[in-house]
């Protein structure tokens, strides 16, 4: 025994009671310690199997996927179409009702058949996953383009955590109110955006036909043998740019509710639902979807082929403004579509201003309007 380590005597000079109390103390550590190293280890091994487990079932469910896909494009007859790995995760965003003639409309979201129905309906749309990494290509191509306004009002919005993370208190007051704060600045840098390029009067018109509304449903019908069915999904906002009755939307936002909510597949469910829509007029599929807590931005995309994708910014400010860049793109893509829209209008749009809902959020383009050229529309 080292002189570090001798065992003082008891008040009879003997070391023998303390140094067996020494070494229990010092087997208590260790066992504790070997305790501790095999629990974690035990949880390690079942987190690395289902780590493990869950990349098997990816990779199994994408060459699934794929395979089925080719088959059904050689075979579309005999082979249904896959419904696909990510719409297999938003199924249960959607509600269900039957509908009955005469009666209440009854809702049989959960029930046995319920995955049936909205499996049907998803395979009729054909629509197929693709993956572009992270490289900034197709539809997530964005320019290097002068953001410094929508940056600096950002400044303004309440923030992140404030004096307490905001699990700590109210989270979804929280989410709300920065929500509501960005959904207005980015509205608002939109329409200063089509005002630099564009004169007001030319612009007047599709800055009231671009608008977004809160609290929307997207809903549609459909038959299976006798029955009828209606498929519709709650979405935080909706961004018109047309007449709503043909739904003339390209974006669709679902705000995350709760802390630590895992539900980011989510807006697919919904955009399913306009591509579906929009195919019945024959009009533009293209869709883009959202799910974000303000912070983190999930965004997805839906082809006129029906390609679907998807593409995260997280983590910093610098990619918050990368979602910003995005979400002012599809908006620059709604005014396209806007102007497309009233050049075959006969008589100026007014749909729109009649059919405005308390729901309907305008005020940041009078603001723009008036900041910019000192009037109002």
């Amino acid at each position: 025994m080292s002189q570090d380590d001798q065992v003082p005597p008891n008040e009879e000079g003997n070391t023998q009671p303390r140094r067996r109390l020494q070494i229990r103390q010092r087997a208590g550590r260790v066992a504790n310690r070997t305790r501790g190293f095999v629990l974690r280890s035990g949880e390690n091994i079942v987190n690395g199997t289902r780590t493990a487990a869950h990349i098997t079932h990816v990779l199994g469910y994408r060459a699934y996927e794929r395979t089925f896909d080719n088959l059904h494009a050689a075979f579309p007859n005999q082979i249904r179409a896959p419904v696909g790995e990510l719409l297999v995760e938003a199924r249960k965003q959607f509600r269900i009702f039957r509908l009955r003639e005469g009666q209440p409309d009854e809702e049989i979201t959960g029930r046995a058949n319920s995955t049936r129905i909205i499996n049907t309906f998803l395979r009729s749309l054909g629509l197929r996953h693709i993956d572009y990494g992270m490289n900034n290509q197709g539809p997530w191509a964005l320019e290097a383009e002068d953001i410094h306004r929508i940056v600096d009002e950002s400044g303004q919005m309440p923030q992140p955590y404030g004096t307490a993370r905001p699990f700590l208190g109210d989270y979804r007051g929280w989410v709300n109110r920065r929500m509501q704060f960005t959904v207005n600045i980015v509205q608002r840098e939109a329409g200063r955006r089509l005002l630099d390029v564009v004169d007001l009067e030319a612009a007047k018109e599709f800055l009231k036909m671009t608008l977004p509304e809160m609290d929307q449903i997207i809903h549609t019908d459909l038959t299976l043998g006798e029955n009828r069915y209606r498929l519709q999904c709650h979405v935080d906002y909706v961004l018109w740019f047309g007449y709503k009755h043909l739904w003339d939307t390209n974006l669709i936002i679902i705000k995350q509710q709760e802390y630590g909510e895992r539900q980011r597949l989510s807006p697919l469910a919904a955009m399913t639902l306009i591509y579906h829509l929009r195919n019945l007029t024959g009009r533009y599929k293209e869709t883009w979807g959202l799910y974000t807590d303000s912070i983190n931005y999930q965004f997805f995309h839906v082809d006129d082929q029906g390609q679907y994708s998807k593409r995260a910014y997280v983590g910093g400010d610098r990619r918050l403004y990368q979602g910003f860049r995005l979400w002012l793109k599809i908006y620059d893509q709604a005014y396209e579509r806007a102007r497309a829209i009233r050049d075959l209008a006969a008589e100026p749009m007014t749909e729109l201003q009649i059919a405005r809902t308390p729901e309907t959020i305008y005020d940041p383009l009078h603001q723009a309007v008036l900041e910019t050229h000192g009037t109002t529309l």
